[in-house]
């Protein structure tokens, strides 16, 4: 614990490393604050903007406008890439920023239905689409910008604190939504948040805008860099980029699966009241916050791969365990429940980062990994609450629930175990390359 701590100072005495770090946390964590805040007032803005005779079709709607930032993030994902690709990361994270300022502060003074009519849902969706066009390259190129700063031996640590500060905005924006929809709270307070959100991206532009370019990107200026990094980096490394899709997958399931649609199964449990179930949700997604920058520096020390192995495995085991218990639930087991999945979550998400990171070519890596991330994120796991509405309507459902996120876990363990086999032979060919080269050069 002592050399944790130790490793921690080391990290945030290094100047450029720590403003690295702060410049690439602050849109990504307000990514993950929009998708928990605009989540949890969806019924706020179906009445607002979506005003129809029938509330169901205007709650439809309000959810509709939530989805279409989710679809446009695989558009974002490969026009931020390509830009950080060939441009810069710290451009490409600057002009994103802008485009996420905008949209928030338009919908935080947007005016209603009542007062301009279509067009109030109109805007509201194309502040949707900027918004998911933005966050689409926030992922990939905060964690790149951060990692291509720090230091070899501090990349899993540094990876794992980028991943607890960014998950930290889920809360945030819980926590906001939930006073927004408190019955004391006035009818223009969901504005509140996302003015807030506003004032915090004007400082993490100034940041960005004051914060060098990675030392990785300036080495490859030189070279000769694709014309369509996402082309050439499929093309190139297809298995990379196919693995990739299912190592952001498992996360993505288990995440959406465990703290969005299971909260609202266990309610439904005897003796879990809704209270229960969504306190210790909260807690448990804290109890996560906390482990991934440990288990990011663990993989410091054991290799980013093994940690995650044995995340999916936990994950894999735990499925099977916890789901053969439901017919008999308590409130003890929930709570096992909840601290043993964020234990394997954190074991698997805290190394992500830089393991990431260090699986694609340099000249192709933002767009592969950025792509990848929220096509896996929304093919996987923006269906998971859906999957599990739909399999415990069949008969024996929770069996069935049960193997699925197990499955996953194997899908997670057998992507990650493929590509550290692939990363080693890249490592073996490049080092009898550069020997050749040597022995040639001196011969």
């Amino acid at each position: 614990m002592e050399e944790y701590f130790m490793n921690t100072r080391n990290l945030f005495q290094k100047k450029t490393s720590t403003k690295a770090i702060l410049a690439s946390t602050i849109g990504t964590t307000l990514e993950f604050y929009d998708f928990a805040l605009f989540g949890f007032l969806a019924p706020i803005f179906s009445v607002h903007f979506f005003p129809s005779q029938n509330p169901f079709f205007s709650t439809l709607y309000g959810y509709t406008a939530f989805l279409i930032g989710y679809l446009f993030k695989p558009v974002g994902a490969v026009l931020w890439g390509q830009i950080g690709d060939k441009r810069g990361r710290r451009v490409a994270l600057c002009s994103s920023l802008y485009f996420m300022g905008f949209s928030t502060l338009l919908i935080g003074i947007l005016p209603t239905y009542a007062r301009i009519g279509i067009l109030a849902p109109l805007l509201l969706l194309l502040a949707r689409i900027i918004q998911g066009l933005s966050q689409g390259g926030e992922l990939a190129g905060g964690l790149l910008f951060a990692l291509e700063h720090t230091p070899t031996k501090h990349k899993g640590f540094a990876g794992g604190i980028f991943n607890g500060i960014c998950t930290s905005g889920i809360l945030l924006g819980s926590l906001a939504g939930y006073l927004c929809t408190l019955s004391r709270a006035p009818m223009w307070a969901w504005r509140i948040p996302f003015l807030l959100g506003f004032s915090v991206i004007l400082l993490g532009v100034y940041i960005r805008r004051n914060t060098t370019e990675t030392p990785i990107f300036e080495s490859i200026k030189k070279e000769e860099i694709p014309k369509l990094p996402l082309y050439h980096g499929i093309k190139t490394e297809y298995q990379q980029f196919i693995g990739m899709l299912f190592i952001t997958g498992l996360p993505a399931v288990a995440f959406h699966m465990n703290f969005i649609y299971l909260p609202m199964y266990f309610k439904e449990l005897p003796g879990i009241t809704e209270q229960l179930a969504r306190l210790s949700s909260t807690i448990g997604l804290s109890y996560l916050i906390l482990l991934l920058p440990i288990f990011g520096y663990l993989s410091d020390k054991f290799g980013q791969a093994t940690i995650m192995k044995l995340g999916a495995s936990l994950i894999f085991v735990w499925s099977l365990f916890l789901f053969s218990q439901l017919d008999s639930f308590s409130a003890n087991k929930l709570w096992a429940g909840y601290f043993i999945f964020a234990t394997g979550l954190a074991m698997f998400n805290g190394p992500w980062c830089t393991f990431a990171s260090e699986i694609f070519h340099k000249k192709h890596r933002y767009s592969c990994i950025g792509t990848a991330n929220t096509i896996g994120g929304a093919l996987f796991g923006g269906t998971a609450p859906l999957v599990g509405a739909l399999l415990l309507k069949l008969e024996h459902g929770l069996t069935f629930l049960s193997i699925y996120i197990a499955l996953w876990g194997i899908l997670g363990y057998f992507s990650v175990n493929k590509l550290q086999h692939l990363q080693t032979q890249n490592y073996k060919i490049n080092w009898e390359k550069k020997s050749h080269e040597y022995n040639a050069e001196f011969s």
